[in-house]
This record gives structure tokens, sequence and C-alpha cells, in this order.
């Protein structure tokens, strides 16, 4: 075939290069590229397909990039391979590095794109739980590939970020990889679903035995190529500038290289190889020697006969539920033909020996780090926690391995209760339905024990016997064989093989003695493929997925049903679902988990635990909700957010099981990841508890995955607790009442003392008193367990805090049983913020600590200091009443007036406290001071005299306060006193008597002055000394 070389560009060609850069590049005879170059020498040799060393390159380009974006080779492997694919010949080996790491990214970024593509890919199980499994979750898978393919080819190439100049330019780059991802994403819509049909038409062709390995691996190969092929054709023409018809020829053109190249990659694919010609031992490389095939086959019930007897082969019982307990679980999809469903061995799972097995790490390639976006933070991943929050299925264990665990049964009639067929809705409630369209039968149940313990399993015996035919088949069916050594998908084949006697094809299998040994198994297989039960879960399949649950402590019983659920036409009328099927049910009150017509595999090939593992996982939640309906609450918060499954949005109940069962329980870790992402809030109550559930647990009786179940447990506490609490908080400034309820009660649980602030502006600003009060009270609790503490907390919230003041009131009064302060500290608290000064200086005697009373006395002085006498009022009321108080309310009354105080005072001079008894006594010498000072301010208003003992009273005091009232005698008295006021005045510091004297000086008239000016310049010392002689 022959390319328009014009259709592609070299990487580092530019799309507005020059034309003489492009003659150039035309005029090279070299390759630059390593595969450019074998694709040259190739084509040099085959007539009609001879091109330039450009074109070779630009096909290598295309090659290289298929090959990196093929889902089949691994990202590290895409990446190495492209990078050897575009080393250049021409470069030394310096040169080549740099190309070579760049190369490198690229490719495996390519790869990484392309997994986004796989159905089992986080992303697209993401798009199938928000889109559905149609094909708009499809078409949006291709575009999201596609538009990334575009930007990566785009983004990578340096000439896609200069402009016509040749200069480095963002607005072209970012133009540029525009075009590219648009153009991706429009060619890879188209490109991936015909890719994506070719694939699973090929896989289907193979299990069919239409197809060999090789060649099947080959095709699917074939449409994955094209579909990348296409995209970077088609990213290239239209980055070079082509027409719209010159974009088509190179989206075709691109296609058929990346066709090419995936078929040839696809035909190396080891998971695909068998040798379908030689004789093989399946087991290892070694060949081994074959002897003639006498005759057909075998007949399939000699084969079935003549292996080993089965073990037993009984099993379990019926269910009488009331309706409005029943929880069910999501609509069950239509089971798949028995014949469809998986051989055990074609699922490559952990083999499980006991419950005590270990549990490996799920990837090939571990994630050692990685980070987890939430709420604009990150969840930090550190080594091997990954792996560790990883919960990997076990192996389907052989029901040959588990029989023994089935310890007892016994069959006995039992009532239950069945729909009437003759019943016709609609229903008013359950009540009616139950009451109207249930009726009772009788039939005997097989019941067993389970290890000998309380759990029992239970089957209609009729149901029970037709189980006891698929164990036998199933049991020799699971023997272990070569042909667990065949790869997967082939177990078909070789089935198909015997039913058709292809004696010829199969001898290149096994030879003689391999194929007496696995004939009766391969029979057996057949067999249970026809038979109409043959997919149907056995009761031994439920004892190993019990084994998962964190407790099994709840379960009671577990009935297996070969009839729908009686409730089904209740719930279709409840879910508006007309053809709703429950495919199991719980009771709570009575401990029941119910499954109806339950399958091994409900989809072609889908590991047993992919589905029903779900529905006990669901089940069992029903049976142990949270006993404080926290979980609503959690709920309530988070109602317009995550869900992870539609059937979650369904109501409180089911969402809590969906949520621990399909998410936080669910063994792939990115849901559980994107749960906590999304859902913090419900994630932090989901691990309370579990962590209650797992603790109540006896090692011996833990689950298989206890441990990765801690890890999740702990990962949610330490990492996701945090965001949690931020929208908890969030929400107290809700306008809900209901919600704001909500965030007050879960902060109760999880929330911590530096919530306690928020806590306490809530209670300031809601309208809601109910709110106030609880926010209050929780802000309490998280400050302190300490009832000292909280007593302290509140008390000064209370005084501190005018908007919570009345709910530190009544809070203050709860802890009186521990707390003796609690009564007076709530009445003067209440006489605070009321600013009742009455009752306050009442309250100061009533306080019934020392502590107590100083308080209230602060409050008192610093409240009344403005009105006149009640500082006085207090202190004499406290100096009677509060012995405590006896210095501080004297130190208060020596500054007060006189009036009234002496005689109470006095009472105290001889106090049995040496302190409170001299206080008392100088209180009274400063009252009597004041007393003098005023009667002599009275005496000389009216022109009086004042009397010798007064003005003696004065000397005596001491007291400098007493020299204005001597002067004002000196200079305003009669004549009979003047003398005496002088000697008086002697016995203080002349300093002192001049320093008063100017300031008595401006008041004075000029007889007055003239006096004043005579004791100025008294001689004191004299005055003072002649009194000492006499």
């Amino acid at each position: 075939m022959s390319f328009d070389k014009s259709n592609f560009l070299l990487k580092g060609e530019s799309a507005s290069g020059s034309q003489s850069a492009q003659n150039r590049l035309q005029d090279e005879a070299t390759e630059h590229t390593i595969a450019g170059s074998l694709i040259g020498a190739v084509r040099d040799v085959i007539p009609g397909l001879h091109g330039t060393a450009q074109s070779n390159d630009q096909i290598a380009h295309i090659a290289a990039d298929t090959v990196a974006s093929l889902p089949m080779v691994k990202t590290v492997t895409g990446g190495a391979i492209r990078a050897v694919m575009l080393i250049d010949p021409t470069k030394s080996a310096e040169s080549n590095a740099a190309y070579f790491s760049l190369n490198f990214v690229e490719g495996a970024a390519l790869n990484k794109v392309s997994k986004m593509a796989m159905p089992d890919s986080g992303f697209s199980q993401l798009l199938s739980s928000k889109l559905g499994t149609g094909l708009t979750s499809e078409a949006a898978t291709h575009l999201t590939v596609g538009l990334g393919f575009g930007a990566i080819r785009t983004g990578f190439n340096p000439d896609s970020w200069k402009d016509g100049q040749g200069n480095f330019s963002l607005a072209t780059g970012a133009e540029n990889l525009v075009k590219g991802s648009a153009t991706g994403a429009l060619v890879n819509l188209p490109a991936g679903m015909i890719g994506f049909r070719v694939a699973r038409a090929s896989s289907l062709a193979l299990e069919n035995s239409a197809l060999s390995p090789r060649m099947a691996s080959v095709l699917s190969g074939v449409g994955s190529g094209y579909a990348a092929g296409g995209v970077f054709g088609g990213v290239d023409a239209v980055l070079a500038g082509k027409s719209f018809t010159d974009v088509l020829k190179g989206v075709n053109e691109g296609g058929i290289i990346g066709a090419a190249t995936g078929g040839f990659m696809g035909s190396f694919d080891p998971a695909r190889l068998v040798n379908s010609t030689a004789p093989k031992n399946f087991g290892g490389t070694e060949t081994v020697k074959t002897t003639p095939f006498e005759g057909p086959l075998v007949s399939r019930e000699s084969a079935v006969n003549a292996s080993a007897a089965a073990g037993p082969t009984e099993l379990v019982r019926p269910v009488t539920a009331k309706p409005e307990a029943v929880k069910p679980e999501a609509v069950k999809p239509e089971a798949v033909k028995p014949e469809a469903a998986a051989v055990n061995g074609d699922q490559h799972l952990q083999a499980i020996k006991s419950k005590s097995d270990a549990v490996e790490p799920r990837d090939a390639n571990p994630r050692d780090k990685i980070a987890y976006p939430a709420n604009d933070e990150h969840f930090v991943l550190g080594e091997g926690q990954y792996e560790a929050l990883t919960i990997k299925p076990f192996e389907i264990p052989r029901v040959e391995d588990v029989q023994h665990r089935l310890t007892s049964f016994q069959v006995k009639p039992e009532t239950y209760r069945t729909f009437d067929p003759e019943s016709k809705g609609p229903w008013k409630d359950s009540t009616d339905f139950a009451n109207s369209s249930l009726k009772t039968a009788q039939q005997d149940f097989r019941i067993y024990k389970v290890d000998g313990g309380k759990t029992e399993i239970a089957v209609p015996e009729s149901y029970a016997r037709q189980l006891d035919e698929v164990r036998a088949l199933r049991i020799k069916a699971e023997k272990p064989s070569v042909l667990d050594d065949l790869p997967p998908g082939h177990h078909l084949s070789v089935q198909q093989m015997v039913k058709d006697n292809n004696t010829g094809l199969f001898r290149s299998y096994f030879n003689a003695e391999e194929t007496q040994q696995v004939l009766p198994v391969i029979w057996a297989r057949i067999k249970l493929g026809e038979h109409p039960l043959g997919n149907r879960a056995l009761p031994e399949d439920f004892v190993s997925l019990m084994d998962e649950l964190p407790t099994t402590n709840n379960i009671k019983r577990l009935t297996i049903w070969d009839s729908r659920s009686p409730y089904d036409n209740w719930f279709a009328q409840e879910h508006s679902t007309p053809n709703f099927k429950a495919a199991a049910t719980a009771t709570e009150s009575e401990g029941k988990m119910d499954f109806f017509q339950t399958e091994r595999a409900d989809r072609v090939h889908s590991p047993f635990r992919g589905v029903v593992r779900g529905s006990i996982f669901h089940e069992h939640g029903h049976l142990v909700p949270p006993r404080d309906n926290l979980y609503d609450t959690a709920s309530l918060l988070e109602k317009e957010g995550f869900y992870p499954t539609a059937y979650s949005k369904m109501n409180n109940s089911e969402r809590w099981a969906e949520d621990r069962s399909k998410a936080f329980l669910h063994p792939d870790v990115d849901k559980f990841l994107e749960f906590a992402q999304e859902a913090p809030v419900r994630s932090a109550v989901i691990a309370h508890e579990l962590r209650q559930q797992l603790e109540a647990v006896p090692p011996e009786q833990q689950s298989v995955y206890a441990q990765q179940m801690w890890d999740r447990v702990k990962f949610t506490e330490q990492q996701v607790l945090p965001y949690a609490r931020q929208e908890m908080v969030a929400q107290l400034g809700a306008k809900d009442v209901e919600v704001q309820s909500g965030a007050i009660r879960l902060l109760e649980r999880f929330g911590t003392k530096s919530d306690s602030e928020a806590l306490m502006q809530a209670a300031a600003t809601a309208k809601d008193q109910n709110v106030r009060r609880r926010a209050f009270d929780v802000a309490i609790q998280l400050h302190s367990r300490d009832p000292v503490e909280q007593f302290e907390y509140v008390w000064k919230q209370g005084v501190e805090n005018p908007k919570v003041s009345d709910l530190a009131e009544t809070r203050l009064r709860y802890y009186g049983l521990v707390d003796e302060r609690a009564s007076s500290y709530a009445r003067l608290l209440h006489h605070v913020r009321k600013n009742d000064l009455a009752g306050l200086a009442i309250q100061v005697t009533r306080m019934q600590t020392n502590e107590g009373a100083n308080l209230a006395y602060d409050f008192a002085m610093n409240m009344g200091r403005h009105v006149q006498g009640y500082q006085r009022a207090v202190a004499l009321s406290a100096l009677e009443e509060v012995p405590s108080l006896r210095l501080r309310a004297l130190n208060t009354l020596a500054n007060q007036q006189p009036e009234y105080i002496a005689p109470v005072v006095r009472k105290f001079i001889n106090d049995s406290d040496p302190e409170v008894a001299q206080s008392a006594r100088d209180v009274l010498k400063g009252v009597e001071l004041r007393s003098n000072i005023q009667e002599v301010n009275d005496v000389l208003d009216h022109g009086g005299a004042v009397k010798p003992n007064v003005v003696e009273a004065l000397g005596n005091s001491g007291d400098s306060k007493a020299i204005p009232s001597l002067l004002q005698i000196m200079t305003r008295g009669p004549e009979s006193t003047r003398a005496l006021a002088v000697d008086e005045l002697a016995k203080f510091d002349p300093n002192i008597i001049r320093f008063y004297a100017r300031l008595a000086r401006k008041d004075l008239t000029i007889d007055q002055a003239r006096r004043l000016d005579l004791i100025t310049n008294y001689n004191f010392k004299q005055r003072t000394q002649s009194h000492a002689s006499e």
C-alpha cells in the first residue's frame, strides 16, 4: 500500500514551517528514528512501497505512539518501547538522552490515558455509576480518551508552542492544544467504538472456539491500534493545517498504520499464546508424549460415575418477617443461562484455605505513594498504604473444602409467608399489603449449623434436594486436574471439543494419562452447565462469604429460596419499579437474611463475589444499623452530595447499607477513596460503627479482611475525619434548623476542643432556642470532660459573652451535684447580666466560697462605682457578714465618707485577726480625721471658733491631710484658736506646711494672706524645740 506523506508531520516539524524547511526535510535521505530506518528497509524491498526517509519517520512516530497506547501493554513498557523506537541513529548518545526521557514520558502518558477506556478502570466505573452502562457512558469514555490522546500528542510537540516566526508563544500553544484535543476527541468517538467492538467480537469468537487465541489477540490489537492510530494521524493533519479532506485521509492512513502495529503486537501477547498444534504440558514448558486415542471420548455418564463418590450432599429453611421490617437489596439483574456461568478454574483470584490466610496486594504494579484530592486538599497514601487498603477477593473455595463447616442439619416443617397470586394492588401501605396479599404456608426445611455455632443456613427441602445434584456435580467439576493449568478462556473450548468428540484437537492438549484424569471433570462441568440450577449458589458458597463480614454475631439465620421474595410486589409499588426483583432482604429484629434464586454468577464470567458479595454485605448492614440513627444525621448534612449507587438515594436505611457495602467496604480501594473524598461525614460515621463492631469480635472470629477493614477505619479517622469536621462546623451556620441540629449532634461525637469556639458562636447567633442550648452544651463537653474545668469555662463564657450569658446561668445550676459553687455563681451571674445592683449587694454576702465572695465583691465595686453610697453600703455589709472580705471592706471604707462608718468599724478594733484589728483602728482614725476636717469647715464657714479638742485632734492625727484645716484656722479663725493651731502645725514637716500654704494663698483676703505669710516664715523648728523643752 502507499501512503500520502503530506498527511503526516514529523515530531519536531513545525505546522507553520516555511516551504524551504519542508524542502530540506524532503531532501534528507536518512531516517532519524530507529523504527523509521527499519520501516524504510522493508519498504525498499517491496515493489510500489518505496518512500522517503521523512515518510518512514512519520509512520514510525504513529507506530510508536500506537504501541504505547495499547491497553495490553504495561505503562512502563509502553513508554520504553516508544522511546527506543524513536532513538535517532544519526545522533550521539548524549544527544539522544534528553529526547529518550521525553519520549518515554509521553509514551507512559498515552498508555495511562488508554487504560481509562478499560471496563474495569476506575474512570469507566465512575462513568457507569453516573451515566449507566449504555452508549452514553461509552461515548463519554471514548471522547475523554481521545481528548487525552490529542492533548498529549499536541502538548509534547515543541513546535506546537511556536508561532509563525518560530518564537515561543503561549497563545499559539493554547490554540494548538485546543485543536489537537478536540480533534482527538472527535476522531476517537467513532474509531474507539469500532475498535471496542472488534475486540469484543474477537473475545466472543474465542470463547465459542471460532478463533484461535493468537488470532483473537491479533484482531483485538487491530481494533485498538486502528482507533489510536486514527487519532494520531488526524491530530497531525489538523496541526499541519490540512484541509478537511486531507484530515480524513490522515485519519484513515494513521488508522491503517495503527491497525498494523496493534495486530503485530497482539501476536506477541504472552497471555494469549497457546500451542494449538503440538502437545504441551500446560503446567510448564515440557512437551509430553501422547498415545493414540482409540474410539470416542467416553460417555458422560461413565466418566462422571467413574469419579470418586461425592461427600455429603445435603444442604437449608423459611422466613416470617414483617413487611415493614424487611430491607430489600437493589433490583436483581436477570440471571444468565447456567451454561454461561464461569467455571471455577477460569477465575484467577487469591486462593483461600482458611479464614486466617493473609491477603496479598491486588495490583501487579503497586502504587506506593499517591495523593487523592479532597476538598482542595489531599489524602496522602504512604508507601504500601494503597495496597494495605485494598481488599483483594479470595478465590471461590471448592465446595468440598467448605462442606465440613456445615456441621449438622435437620429437616423439619416450618410455616412461612408467601405472596397470594390472586392479590392485586395498589396497597395503602405495607400493613395493608401484608394483611391482604400474604398468606401462610408450610413445608419442610433443611436447616444447617455453621461451624457448630448459632448461625443457621436454611433451604426449603424440595430445593435442597435439587441443590444436592448441583453439589455432587460441582464437587466433581472442581477436582484438581491439569485443566487448572490452562490459560483463561480455554476451559470452554476444551469442553466443546469433548462435546463435539473432537479427539484430534483434544490430543494436542492432553496425553492419555491426563485424559483419564480430566474427562470426568470435563463431563461434570458440561453436565453442570446443562443443569437448570447449575449456576445456583449453594449453602457452602454463603459460608465462605460470611467469613468476609465484619461480624456474624447478628446473623441468626440465612435462608436460600428457589422463589422470588413475597414482598416484590410491594417493593415494586413503593419504589415505582414495575419489574422489581429483590436479590435479598433482611429483618433486623429477627437477625435474618433471605436470598432469592441466587446465582453464582449474575453476568457472564462475573466472579461470584462480584454481585452476591455486595448483596450479603448490604443485608448485613441492615442487621447492624447505627443504634443512634447517627447515619441519618450524616446523610442530612450531605443530602446534596455523592451517592455511590442510585439505590443509595432511596432512603436513610438503604443509604447506610449501600454506602457501607458498595463503597466503604468495596474491595476496590479507589471506590473507598472516592467515597471518603465525596462523603467525609458519612465515612466518619461508618468508620466509627465499624470500629465498634471489629472491637467486639474475638480474634478467632474476625473477618478474613479484618486487617484491611482496620486500615480503612484508621485511615478515615486520621485523614478523612478532619474534613468531616470542617463540613460539620460549616453547617452550624445553615439556615435549616434541622441541619444545624444535625451538625451539633455530629460534633458531639466527632468534634474536638478546637471546635468549641465555633459551637459557642452558633449558640450566640442561632435563632432557635434548642439549637442555642445544644450548641452551648456540646461546646462545654468538647472543651473538657473535667467538671471543674467545665464550670470555669461556663462562668467565663457567661461573663465575657453576653449573648450566651442566659445559657451559662442555666448551665451553672446543673453543676449543683458536683460543685458547691453552682447555685451561688448562677445567682451572681444573673444579677450581673441583669445589672441588678441591689441583688448583687446581697449576693456578695451569700457566696459559698472565699473565691466567689471576692469575685462578687469585685463586680459590686466595679458596677456600683458611680452610685453614691453603694460601695460604702456593700463594704459595711461585707465587713459584718463575710470574714474573708473584712480587710478588703475596711480598705474600701478608708476612702469613703465618714457617715455611718464608725459604729460598725469600731466593732472590729479588737478582732481576733490582728491584721483586721489594726486595719479597723486605721480606718477609725481616718474617719475621725475626716469628721474633724468636716467640722472645721462647717464652723469656719459660719464664723465660729473651732473647739480646742478638735484642733488638738487634728495635730495629733499625724496625717498631712489635717494641715489645710489647721492653716484655715490660722487664717480664718478667731484669735483665740490661732496660737493653738500654730502649736499643732509645729508637729508637721515645715516644708509640707509651706507646700499647703502656697496652695491655700490664692483664695485668701489680704489680711488672711498676711497671716499665712507669717505662718510660712514661722520658725516651726524653734517652736517644736520649745514644746519639747516644756
